[in-house]
């Protein structure tokens, strides 16, 4: 159980970590190619935490609690933050 409970704060961790990056990413505003990594970046961090979640909810784990705070916080994080201007399509 132990091993399960560092395993879901590593991934706690992680998942913050790689959510900041792709937030990161996402607001460049050099290239698009950079925008398209960034979202699919977090999607895919996204799936890997909701796994993460699933198991520890599976297991009654006490690692579940911080694991959805980091994603709640993750969510407000991609919200708050203004679209750049490359992403908002024109109207022509």
């Amino acid at each position: 159980m132990a091993a399960l409970e560092m395993s879901l704060w590593c991934s706690t961790v992680a998942g913050l970590v790689l959510g900041g990056w792709s937030i990161v990413l996402t607001q460049n505003r050099r290239s698009a190619a950079c925008n398209r990594w960034g979202r699919r970046l977090y999607i895919a961090n996204f799936l890997g935490i909701g796994v993460s979640v699933l198991i520890a909810a599976a297991s009654h784990a006490d690692g579940l609690a911080p694991l959805g705070l980091a994603t709640g916080l993750l969510v407000v994080a991609v919200l708050s933050v203004p679209l750049p201007a490359s992403a908002v399509p024109r109207a022509d």
